[in-house]
C-alpha cells in the first residue's frame, strides 16, 4: 500500500501544477534568487487554506474561478510573467 503524502508532498506538488498552469516559464525568468522565490512560493503554499479550491481549479472542475482569486502566489507568478516579457525586448 501507498505511504500517504504529507501535507509537504502535497503542496509541493499543487504548487509545481501551478507554476506548470500559470507561470510555465517561473524557471527561465528566476535569476540567483530562485531559491527565495521557490522558497516564499512553497511556504505561501504551506499557509494556504484553500488546498481544495486549488486542487478542483488545477483538475478543471472550477473554470469559472480565476487563480489569481485564490492563490497566494498569484503575485509571484504575475510579476514572474511580466519578467519574461521584458526581458525578451
Amino acid at each position: 500500500m501507498a505511504k500517504p503524502l504529507s501535507n509537504v508532498e502535497q503542496r509541493s506538488m499543487l504548487l509545481a501544477r501551478m507554476i506548470e498552469e500559470v507561470a510555465p516559464d517561473f524557471l527561465d525568468v528566476v535569476d540567483q534568487r530562485l531559491d527565495k522565490n521557490l522558497g516564499t512560493a512553497l511556504r505561501r503554499c504551506l499557509a494556504c487554506k484553500q488546498t481544495a479550491l486549488c486542487q478542483d481549479w488545477l483538475d478543471g472542475r472550477r473554470p469559472e474561478i480565476d487563480h489569481r482569486d485564490f492563490c497566494p502566489n498569484a503575485e509571484l507568478f504575475e510579476y514572474l510573467s511580466q519578467r519574461k516579457v521584458a526581458n525578451a525586448r
